[in-house]
């Protein structure tokens, strides 16, 4: 199939200001997030990397790291927020099959877990805020499962500072 998945962990985000999920939501990055989100999304352009389509989640630190990266059409996801690897799995067996490249804007643990799985048995770490991974797929969307791909790059927020 030739399609790459582009997995992204959004940036730095500030500390919670209350206990429920709505404060969580609505978390913005911080200033540091938003100087290596646009120092990543520097990096991607000298690499000619390029999502046609990007899932985000509707929190406010993954639309912000969506709007910083420079990213064209974008589907902001409720389903997104905190989703578990098989609920992100789920999102992206329903892409459309001429669909090229796609990047995933979500949260940890489930954007690591999600890139540990597809890459198994080479797993990666977990993902610090800002992390990136390019992934080259061996099948079909809606083949999408553990084992279908094949790390090209990972980039870590000290790697475009």
């Amino acid at each position: 199939m030739g399609a790459r998945l582009y997995l992204l962990r959004h940036g730095q985000a500030a500390s919670p200001q209350g206990a429920d999920w709505q404060a969580d939501h609505q978390r913005p990055l911080t200033r540091q997030g938003q100087f290596e989100i646009a120092r990543l999304a520097e990096r991607a352009r000298e690499l000619a990397l390029s999502a046609q389509l990007a899932l985000v989640s509707s929190a406010t630190r993954t639309q912000q790291t969506a709007e910083l990266m420079g990213l064209g059409e974008r589907r902001v996801m409720d389903a997104l927020y905190n989703a578990d690897p098989g609920e992100m799995l789920s999102l992206l067996q329903a892409l459309p099959q001429d669909c090229s490249s796609a990047l995933v804007v979500a949260h940890n643990p489930g954007i690591s877990w999600l890139a540990a799985s597809l890459l198994r048995p080479l797993n990666t770490p977990g993902f610090a805020p800002g992390t990136l991974v390019e992934i080259a797929l061996s099948l079909p969307w809606s083949e999408l499962g553990p084992q279908a791909g094949q790390l090209v790059r990972r980039l870590d927020p000290p790697d475009y500072r």
